[in-house]
C-alpha cells in the first residue's frame, strides 16, 4: 500500500467537461461491457457511430 501511495505523484486528473465531453458528448467511451446485454448495445453503439 505504501508503494502505491508513493506513486500517487504520476497520476494526472483529466476534466471530464473540459477535455472528454467535447470528444465524446454522452461520454460512451466509458461503457461498461459485464453481459451480454451489454456487449448487444456496445455493437449497436459502434455500428451507429460509423454509419
Amino acid at each position: 500500500m505504501e508503494a502505491l501511495i508513493e506513486n500517487l505523484y504520476a497520476v494526472t486528473f483529466v476534466s471530464v467537461e473540459d477535455k472528454l465531453q467535447p470528444l465524446d458528448p454522452e461520454l460512451l467511451s466509458f461503457f461498461r461491457v459485464s453481459n451480454g446485454k451489454d456487449l448487444e448495445r456496445a455493437k449497436s453503439i459502434a455500428t451507429a457511430e460509423t454509419k
